[in-house]
């Protein structure tokens, strides 16, 4: 993003703030601006309307950065998918079956594995969706709550600084929350 790009990510984020119910500054452009100074403007105007038509909240600088995230349900529902069709050539060992989700991986062990799944008729995998789902968001809560412990503890012992400023905070906080590939806790629950 260039100097004269600034006018083009001001009108979308004054349209994000009327959208929103929030009051544009320059501040906040400008932390917009920090952020997101190597993207191209286009696509940060992409990842805005496509931000405006499918989140509920105001997006943080990062949000723009990497466009709208999925709840857990549905990075749940798009696993269970890729889960689904692997399960014939895992079965047959045309597949290795290493799944690099990790959520996935505790929901699929919590329902018998690779190997249990292959020997379920196709109705009978189909009711086991649901049983996935559940295991995939409570795996994704657990991951979550283990990585906050675990950077709460560090930052108690000196091991690491709690974020200096919004901008941090910004960037920091949802490093979280994509390393799980779901929205903070709180905003989940206020869904």
């Amino acid at each position: 993003m260039t100097a004269d790009d600034t006018p083009r990510l001001a009108a979308l984020l004054r349209r994000l703030c009327a959208a929103y119910g929030r009051p544009y500054s320059p501040e906040l452009l400008e932390a917009h601006v920090v952020v997101l100074s190597g993207e191209q403007v286009t696509d940060v105007e992409r990842r805005g309307i496509a931000w405006l038509a499918t989140q509920r909240w105001f997006p943080a600088p990062v949000d723009l950065l990497r466009g709208p995230r999925r709840d857990a349900k549905d990075l749940a529902s798009a696993a269970w998918a890729r889960v689904r069709g692997r399960i014939a050539a895992v079965a047959a060992n045309r597949d290795d079956g290493v799944v690099e989700d990790a959520a996935a991986s505790d929901a699929l062990s919590r329902l018998g594995g690779w190997h249990r799944l292959g020997q379920l008729e196709s109705d009978a995998l189909d009711r086991r969706r649901q049983d996935f789902l559940a295991a995939y968001v409570e795996a994704a809560d657990a991951i979550e709550a283990e990585f906050a412990a675990g950077l709460a503890e560090q930052i108690e012992q000196g091991e690491a600084s709690p974020p200096a400023s919004a901008i941090q905070a910004a960037v920091v906080v949802p490093a979280v929350d994509q390393r799980i590939g779901t929205r903070p806790r709180a905003e989940r629950a206020a869904s």
